[in-house]
């Protein structure tokens, strides 16, 4: 699904002119994106159309605090004669996909969209949206809402086995893969674990932690 919406957010006909244009993109082209090699992606993006169309996508607020969700499309669609996907973003969350779409520039969408698994794009979107030019920058996300964005509610009761194969992970492949340089940290009420806090340096920068630079 994440793979599906980068891909679609790299289409530059669904950009012309307002109201936003109709889009196509073959679901061949997505599998070659994301280095993937499994026949299973065209059953994955009939199901994945349909998830696009009626689970929001949540954007950091214009206050940075809260989170605004969105169904980020008015229309996708599985072509099965056609093997395309074709879609329209919703009008709604014009202003969050513009700032979007201007943060994941070509050569970013080439970098997230290959990543691993969906925890690790992810990531990699949390990053784009914490990031600034210049100073590494963090922002916390309450462990619910974290859960929550990562579809984790019924997963990894215990919040070391959801770092450890969650969070630990994506964190790693995106340091590994991407542009940026991510750290995540636990905030803590006395030994319970409240929010995660993240921090984002751009162009590698090195993230200085307490035990020095990363």
């Amino acid at each position: 699904m994440h793979r599906i919406f980068l891909a679609l957010l790299g289409e530059r006909e669904a950009w012309v002119g307002e109201p936003f244009a109709a889009c196509h993109i073959s679901v061949r082209r997505v599998r070659e994106m994301a280095e993937i090699s499994q026949k299973s992606i065209y059953e994955e993006a009939a199901e994945a159309t349909t998830r696009l169309t009626s689970e929001p996508i949540e954007f950091w607020s214009r206050d940075r605090e809260n989170y605004v969700g969105y169904p980020i499309f008015s229309m996708c669609k599985y072509e099965s004669r056609e093997g395309a996907i074709k879609a329209k973003f919703n009008e709604e969350a014009r202003p969050h996909l513009l700032r979007l779409r201007e943060r994941f520039a070509e050569r970013r969408l080439r970098q997230a969209i290959p990543l691993p698994t969906p925890y690790a794009i992810r990531t990699y979107e949390i990053a784009k949206m914490i990031e600034r030019p210049g100073e590494p920058r963090s922002r916390q996300i309450p462990v619910d809402r974290f859960r929550e964005m990562f579809g984790l509610e019924s997963k990894y009761d215990r919040h070391n086995d959801m770092r450890r194969r969650v969070v630990d992970p994506s964190v790693k492949q995106v340091n590994e893969k991407t542009d940026v340089n991510v750290r995540c940290e636990d905030v803590r009420d006395g030994q319970t674990p409240v929010a995660l806090r993240w921090t984002v340096a751009v162009d590698r920068q090195p993230l200085v932690g307490p035990e020095g630079p990363q």
